[in-house]
């Protein structure tokens, strides 16, 4: 029998509750990716000890700025600006979600300039530190999106990828009926209208509650409301299924209704793009110590805009659109986006090949 490798992903975003408010992974994520940048800053450029301390911590603050404000206003103009253009405060409810890549990009190369102004600094030598710290972050930055179940792919249409089931599992939870959510494999020898895979879904009732009959009215609700099929639905109720009531559970007093499911495994492209972030961190470290004495500036940044937009364009055929306004689109927004970055990269490795100088970054 073919084995599916496929992934039930059901993590909750949040760490823990912080009374009102919430600490979640995306925000330790995103912090995470500006301190290894720091370290790295530290570790291999020794920016505290080439400009001081407090250089680099103006640099950080520089670097936090652009980025988050640059995402942000990414976001708004270039995939939502019909609402917000409608809901101009909104726009600073950052904790509410919604930062574009390309934006922190645009806002990173315009904090560096300003720096660089400053500080009579090298733009080139801030932009290569930023290349390598940047790839680094980027893969915190992806697993964050991972965490929250958000910008992941197509459907595989094989045996592996990531059923994504967050969203289905929130809209059980939130009637306070059912303490937590589960899921048990099926075996099976191929996809389900070529697309879906079984699954059993377990909802764990409260403690206590011996009401069997509201239980499975509430069980046959949840696979005619949540679990009801859809063009953008995840997960879905099998067709013909009726739900099973199991329970009590042995010293433990609650009851659990079993519900056949079908899941739809997912391209995991946050993942794919965390990856390859690692990966570009290593080559771009790999190139600075290989030629570090004969560097010229603006090498690392230059590779690392070619590379990172390169992939970025690519893996946008198989991820999904994040806008409605992208669904008629040839080349969606995050593609078309990324062509002026592939382009300033290339541009960037020409001129530095013809007329750059020797990067300071080679001098200990």
């Amino acid at each position: 029998m073919k084995m599916f490798l496929y992934v039930v992903w059901n993590v909750s975003p949040e760490v823990m509750p912080l009374g009102p408010l919430s600490l979640r992974w995306y925000g330790l994520l995103f912090a995470a990716a500006f301190m290894t940048g720091y370290w790295v800053a530290v570790r291999y450029f020794k920016l505290d000890r080439r400009f001081g301390e407090k250089f680099l911590d103006n640099l950080l603050l520089y670097v936090i700025a652009g980025t988050v404000i640059g995402a942000r206003l990414g976001h708004v103009l270039f995939y939502d600006f019909s609402y917000y253009k409608n809901h101009p405060l909104e726009i600073i409810a950052v904790w509410k979600g919604g930062l574009a890549s390309h934006g922190a990009a645009i806002g990173l190369l315009i904090a560096m300039y300003l720096y660089a102004r400053k500080t009579k600094v090298s733009l080139w030598v801030l932009l290569d530190i930023l290349a390598v710290t940047v790839a680094l972050g980027g893969a915190f930055i992806r697993t964050g999106n991972l965490m929250n179940s958000e910008i992941y792919g197509h459907a595989t249409h094989s045996r592996y990828g990531f059923i994504y089931v967050h969203d289905a599992v929130e809209s059980i939870k939130k009637d306070r009926w059912v303490t937590r959510v589960s899921f048990d494999k099926i075996k099976c020898d191929s996809m389900i209208a070529g697309q879906y895979v079984p699954l059993q879904m377990n909802l764990h009732f409260e403690k206590g509650f011996t009401d069997t009959a509201a239980m499975k009215q509430y069980a046959a609700a949840v696979m005619k409301t949540v679990l009801l099929p859809g063009p953008e639905k995840e997960l879905v109720a099998m067709p013909g299924a009726v739900p099973v009531l199991k329970g009590p559970v042995p010293d433990r007093r609650y009851y659990q209704a079993v519900i056949p499911v079908l899941g739809i495994p997912k391209h995991p492209t946050h993942i794919y793009e965390a990856g390859f972030c690692v990966l570009l961190f290593l080559f771009l470290m790999g190139l600075y110590f290989r030629k570090k004495h004969t560097l010229k500036e603006g090498t690392l940044v230059g590779w690392f805009f070619f590379l990172l937009f390169t992939f970025r364009f690519l893996v946008e055929f198989i991820k999904n659109i994040q806008s409605d306004f992208e669904k008629t689109m040839t080349l969606n927004m995050g593609q078309l986006l990324s062509i002026p970055f592939i382009l300033l990269g290339i541009g960037i490795l020409i001129y530095v090949k013809k007329f750059g100088k020797k990067s300071s970054l080679s001098e200990e």
